[in-house]
């Protein structure tokens, strides 16, 4: 995992840790992972900076075989 580590941004590192166990992880938790450091919990955007990220992320990682799936909420 660390060659897929390499292309990988700061953000999309902190972000694929909780990715890699392979169980859906809600979007609440991937913000609270991202921006947890920050004493206001990250800017009212953080949902679309995750989004964006995750479909960065698809996109750099797809080549390498690795998959981001995203299951619609009810």
């Amino acid at each position: 995992m660390s060659a897929i580590h390499s292309l990988l941004t700061a953000q999309q590192r902190i972000l694929m840790e909780p990715l890699r166990r392979g169980s859906p992880v809600p979007a609440e938790h991937l913000i609270k992972t991202l921006y947890d450091a920050r004493h206001d919990g990250g800017p009212e955007h953080a949902w679309q900076i995750v989004r964006i990220q995750i479909m960065k992320m698809r996109k750099r990682l797809a080549p390498h075989g690795v998959r981001i799936l995203t299951l619609a909420s009810r």
